[in-house]
């Protein structure tokens, strides 16, 4: 794993510490590759459906359906192009997963967003992406709901042949997601990411339990420090001219 770095202090017997010493075994590292094979062992898609594992050179996207996933420990860019031939797809923590459609209120409420942004931003400073465009994070690729670009550092992943991929390389500087039941799980444990990534703003819209509320990540020393909203007006600090108002997000249809 890469990115920020924290220390643990990891207590043994004092006979155990001898003979991995006498056995040139390093504690350290043993004990991080325990704590990585248990996060890769982890499934934040508790709701979708595992299938079994194949050489990637013999996965084709119908292998894995819309609500299913396959452990991968890993993939490449080329490999994840390769497999996904349309959008609605993650790799995170070793599993790749190929979303179920989106309920209507989810595809209501990312409208408005959509909406809101592209009336609230200038094209020539900002891009916007919505719907699922993967984004590069290390060996992860989430696929936010929402992402806001500074246009001026905007830039894709190169492939290994040199060619430009789909992929994007750059930090956004605001990610939405749109959370389900289904993606709760696996929308937590994206924050750490993201921060590593050096997204300064997280937001999480809840909105499958009423009353819709959200939950907000500004950027911190050591991970997000979170806000929750129930009413009244969201303001962007990374995005300043971004508001969103939580009675529209209760009725997102009820602007246009």
């Amino acid at each position: 794993m890469s990115g920020p770095e924290t220390e643990i202090t990891i207590k043994i017997p004092v006979e155990l510490k001898r003979e991995l010493d006498a056995k040139r075994v390093d504690a350290g590292k043993v004990a991080l590759q325990a704590l990585e094979a248990e996060v890769e062992g982890t499934n934040p898609w508790q709701d979708y459906i595992e299938v079994p594992a194949k050489p990637l050179s013999q996965i084709r996207p119908s292998d894995i359906p819309p609500g299913h996933f396959m452990r991968l420990s890993s993939i490449t860019l080329e490999e994840f192009e390769q497999i996904t031939d349309e959008d609605a797809w993650e790799y995170l923590d070793g599993i790749l997963a190929h979303h179920t459609p989106e309920s209507d209120i989810h595809n209501a409420i990312l409208t408005l967003l959509a909406y809101k942004a592209r009336g609230a931003l200038d094209p020539a400073s900002y891009i916007i992406r919505i719907s699922r465009m993967a984004l590069s994070i290390g060996k992860h690729k989430p696929e936010p709901d929402l992402m806001i670009f500074n246009r001026s550092s905007f830039s894709r992943k190169a492939r290994q042949d040199g060619t430009e991929s789909e992929i994007i390389d750059s930090p956004p500087m605001l990610v939405v997601e749109i959370v389900s039941a289904s993606s709760q799980n696996a929308d937590e444990q994206k924050a750490e990411k993201y921060w590593a990534k050096g997204i300064q703003e997280y937001w999480r819209i809840f909105c499958y339990d009423p009353p819709v509320s959200v939950t907000v990540g500004y950027m911190g020393t050591e991970g997000y420090d979170y806000q929750t909203y129930g009413d009244g007006e969201i303001w962007s600090k990374a995005v300043p001219q971004f508001v969103v108002s939580l009675t529209d997000l209760i009725d997102p249809d009820s602007i246009r």
